[in-house]
């Protein structure tokens, strides 16, 4: 019997228990979301979402606000390291949004076999949780607050 009201929610968490991956799950009309978080070394608290809104095994993993509220004398630089970020990896998207807030993006194909769709989310937080940590925050940070041009 699944506890989510989504199947891809369902095998995500099933595959977080078994890797003993912390999470939590919120239910609105609609919408499931899987919440993983980690800590970034001398950064914030980061949280992965993976958002369910129908059966279908097309997650949307998301980061929002890794870096929130960016100046707007400083959004060109952040926007440069994204596009250059976005450029060099093949499944992470980075943009900064509106808000000034930098964001991360990883969409799960729709025909992803369910025997996958919690197998994806483990390798996909993994390598967020160290790439991120191992190189993204301090690039963006570089670009930030450094004087040099990125």
């Amino acid at each position: 019997m699944n506890k989510y009201e989504f199947k891809a929610t369902n095998l995500i968490a099933e595959e977080f228990d078994k890797v003993e991956i912390k999470y939590g799950v919120d239910s609105f009309p609609g919408i499931c979301c899987v919440k993983a978080g980690y800590y970034i070394d001398c950064g914030p608290n980061v949280t992965m979402l993976f958002i369910s809104r129908d059966n279908d095994n097309d997650v949307a993993a998301r980061i929002f606000g890794l870096v929130s509220s960016i100046p707007e004398n400083k959004r060109d630089r952040a926007m440069r390291v994204c596009n250059d970020l976005s450029a060099d990896n093949r499944y992470f998207k980075f943009y900064v949004n509106d808000d000034g807030d930098v964001n991360v993006e990883y969409d799960f194909p729709v025909l992803l076999p369910d025997e996958a769709v919690g197998r994806v989310a483990v390798e996909t937080f993994s390598r967020a949780k160290k790439w991120i940590n191992n190189e993204i925050y301090g690039s963006l940070m570089k670009a930030l607050y450094s004087e040099e041009n990125s």
